[in-house]
């Protein structure tokens, strides 16, 4: 269904992560944000359960959920819900946070 509707798109850019998955399309990615020198040695230096928390916190992010404590890291993906159109928005998270090419 098409609606015409009038939307601040500074303001929803402004919710960042908050951002309901249905207004995620409106609001465009800068990719160079996440390009900064460092970024790749920053990633290097994660122990194991900050990555877990990363990932975790994408992974809530691009299902919808409210927090990353949602996200169970015994499940499976398929379990959870992620299909490959958010398998791939799953990868495009990441490698925007951690600039590095997934």
């Amino acid at each position: 269904l098409v609606v015409p509707a009038r939307f601040d798109l500074s303001a929803l850019r402004a919710r960042g992560a908050e951002l309901e998955p249905v207004y995620r399309a409106l609001v465009p990615r800068s990719r160079t944000r996440n390009r900064t020198t460092g970024t790749r040695s920053r990633v290097l230096t994660l122990t194991s359960e900050e990555a877990l928390r990363l990932v975790q916190m994408k992974a809530a992010s691009v299902l919808g959920h409210g927090s990353a404590e949602s996200v169970d890291a015994t499940r499976a993906f398929q379990e959870m819900g992620f299909d490959s159109l958010s398998a791939v928005e799953l990868r495009n998270e990441l490698g925007s946070a951690t600039g590095l090419a997934l």
